[in-house]
Formats: C-alpha cells, sequence, structure tokens
C-alpha cells in the first residue's frame, strides 16, 4: 500500500523531528547539569561541617569576629544550596532536582536544619552548647551526603562518564573533609567527647588523603581513576601541600587529645586555602 503525503501527514512527521531534536538538546544539557549539581549537592556537604567549625571556633575565642563572618556565610549559602536543589536556581546554573529518591534526602536535609540552625548559635555563645553542635553536626552531613549518592544513581543513561561522576563526588568530598577535620581538631580542643572526636579526626585525616592519593594516580577500590588532565594533577598537588601546613596540628590533637593555642591559630589561619585549593579542583573536573 502507498501513502500518500498530507499536510496532517507531513505535520506528524515534523512533530516528530521536532520532538527528537529536542531529546537531543536535553541530553546535551543532562550532562554539564548533572555534574553541576552533584557539585552543589556536595558542597552542602562542606557546608553542614563549616558552620559546625566555626562555632566552634568562636565559642573557643580564635577569631571570633571572622568565625562569625564565616558562619553567617554558610548559613546562607547552606540555606540557598536547599532552595537551588529543590526549586532550580539561575544563579547557581542548575534545574531543579526530579529524581524522587534524591527529593527524598533532600526533605531530611530539611527536616533537620532548623534544629542544627539554632544549635549552631548556641553552640558559638557558650562552650557548652558545643555538645549539641557535635550531635547534631553528624546526621546533617550524612543526610546532605545521601542526596549527592541519590543524584549519582540517577545517571542511568551515562550522559556523564560514571567514571567522571565519580571523580566529581569524591573531589567534592573532599572540601568536606578539610572542614571536618577542623571542626574535629576545635572539638578537642574545646574537651567535647575528647576520645570520640580523637578517633573521628584520625579517620578523617586517614579519607582525605587516601582519596587525595586516589584523585591523583587511582584507587580502584575507591572507584577512583587518576586525575585526567596535567591541569588537575597540579592542582591536587597544590591541594596536598596545603594541606602539610595543617596536617601537624590535626596529628598532635589526635596523638595527645587537645590543641594548644599555637595548634588552633595554625588550623584557622590556614585551613581556608587547603578549601580554596580543593573547590578549584572540583570546578576543575566538573568543567572536563
Amino acid at each position: 500500500m502507498r501513502y500518500k503525503a498530507t499536510r496532517l501527514g507531513c505535520a506528524f512527521l515534523t512533530a516528530l523531528l521536532m520532538i527528537g531534536s529536542a531529546v537531543l538538546v536535553q541530553a546535551a544539557e543532562n550532562a554539564p547539569d548533572l555534574k553541576r549539581k552533584i557539585n552543589i549537592a556536595g558542597k552542602q556537604r562542606m557546608l553542614s561541617q563549616r558552620m559546625a567549625q566555626a562555632a566552634c571556633f568562636q565559642a573557643v575565642g580564635v577569631k571570633r569576629k571572622k568565625q562569625a563572618a564565616i558562619m553567617a556565610q554558610a548559613q546562607d549559602a547552606f540555606a540557598n544550596g536547599l532552595k537551588a536543589l529543590r526549586y532550580g536556581s539561575v544563579e547557581l546554573r542548575i534545574n531543579a532536582i526530579r529524581d524522587l529518591d534524591a527529593l527524598a534526602e533532600l526533605d531530611v536535609v530539611d527536616g533537620l536544619w532548623p534544629a542544627y540552625f539554632a544549635a549552631l548559635a548556641d553552640g558559638a555563645d557558650d562552650v557548652a552548647g558545643l555538645d549539641e553542635v557535635s550531635a547534631q553536626s553528624g546526621p546533617i552531613l550524612t543526610a546532605a551526603n545521601a542526596v549527592v549518592v541519590a543524584l549519582e544513581a540517577t545517571n542511568t543513561d551515562a550522559s556523564v562518564g560514571a567514571e567522571l561522576v565519580r571523580l566529581v563526588n569524591v573531589a567534592g568530598r573532599q572540601r568536606m573533609l578539610t572542614q571536618r577535620a577542623a571542626k574535629e581538631f576545635c572539638l578537642i580542643a574545646a574537651g567535647v567527647n575528647v576520645d570520640d572526636n580523637r578517633k573521628a579526626l584520625s579517620d578523617t585525616l586517614a579519607l582525605f588523603e587516601r582519596s587525595l592519593n586516589g584523585l591523583m594516580y587511582g584507587d580502584a577500590d575507591m572507584g577512583l581513576v587518576e586525575a585526567p588532565t596535567d591541569d588537575i594533577l597540579m592542582q591536587l598537588a597544590f591541594t596536598a601541600d596545603l594541606w602539610n601546613t595543617v596536617r601537624a596540628p590535626f596529628q598532635k590533637a589526635v596523638d595527645i587529645g587537645r590543641a594548644g593555642s599555637i595548634e588552633r591559630l595554625t588550623v584557622v589561619v590556614n585551613i581556608d586555602a587547603v578549601l580554596k585549593a580543593a573547590d578549584e579542583a572540583v570546578w576543575m573536573y566538573e568543567n572536563i
């Protein structure tokens, strides 16, 4: 049977072509958007710990004015990040999360956030309030990380290479580990759950260093391939050099269970440079 071309038939074919083009455009947009979402969601992990370490250093009296500004900025960024992930953001250049599993994990973060916000204010004002900061900073970090894991799992159509998605995730986690280490160090200095925080800080140092080595040279067990470009390798090496400025006071706190004024100041003065270098590596991965 032969079919005659009609206006209706032509319109139908045109519609199919338009749908096909839209699918291609959507696929082209999905790859960078997924990497960007994982980057922003990963940054939420870091901010959860940055707020805690800033509150702690305020409480123990190390550069209080600076730490108050850091905590306020981190709180604003965290709240804006939650909104951006849920509703999309032109400023942060991400579309709204649509995956139901990722949204469910985001709901958990939303539920924990108000109480954590209040605990941070109390902890910054009084060392006695740091127990609650310590208690709440773990669950909100776990919840924020679950959002990242759920987003990583949405890469079912391989619009982004699985290896690259993993690299963006782990490189982003490095930012968080700098802040978690500073938090655990400060809690030791403040005398809060010292034995638990010594163990936690030891684990944080080990994870940061193994992950950094894996990002540079590969680690099959962690699902990491070696740095894909020379520029990224150099940035990771730069991060490692900066990390060495805070490594000694961190390890001393682990070893003896306390931190003196010199060690506290060393960490406060240098930790943001490590964070900035680690953050730059994430953006380099995202823009591959």
